[in-house]
């Protein structure tokens, strides 16, 4: 009976644990409402109908061309919802520490147009760098990739 009742306790205290691992109860931002959503999308992948949200970049890419080791430099991606419901930027992530995204967790609606900044700290890196921003949304498809490149050269004293 003991050990059962440890097997138990054993298992609380995973999921305890499995539960502040995944989740963070200080962001309220980082909740979304499902009924912005707005995607009818089966898991299948089948349209149920044309009223989906879509997600239109200015451009996909990015070339910071030469910068010194050490520079942080910023790229601000431009994107319209092209849709005919309101868009929403589930997650926004970059591929290194080094690179930063930020962006709107505000529904875009319609016509309008939303940002993602994206921060490359070239601190410790040299030579030809390419990072990339995976974008995840409501849209279709729901997963976008952004990319950025940069050539850091190492400043010398004269």
């Amino acid at each position: 009976m003991a050990k059962r009742r440890l097997v138990e306790i054993l298992f609380i205290l995973a999921l305890m644990f499995m539960h502040a691992c995944t989740s963070n109860g200080t962001d309220e931002n980082k909740q979304i409402s499902t009924d912005v959503i707005g995607n009818p999308v089966s898991a299948a992948g089948n349209y149920e109908h044309d009223d989906v949200p879509q997600i239109a970049f200015d451009k996909k890419s990015h070339d910071f061309n030469l910068i010194l080791q050490g520079e942080v430099v910023s790229y601000t991606f431009r994107f319209t919802n092209t849709g005919s419901q309101n868009l929403v930027l589930a997650d926004v992530s970059s591929s290194c520490g080094c690179t930063v995204p930020t962006y709107s967790r505000k529904p875009i609606k319609p016509g309008d147009q939303g940002t993602i900044e994206v921060v490359f700290n070239s601190e410790r890196r040299e030579g030809t760098q390419s990072k990339k921003v995976f974008v995840l949304s409501n849209a279709q498809p729901s997963r976008d990739t952004l990319d950025i490149t940069a050539n850091i050269v190492i400043p010398t004293e004269y």
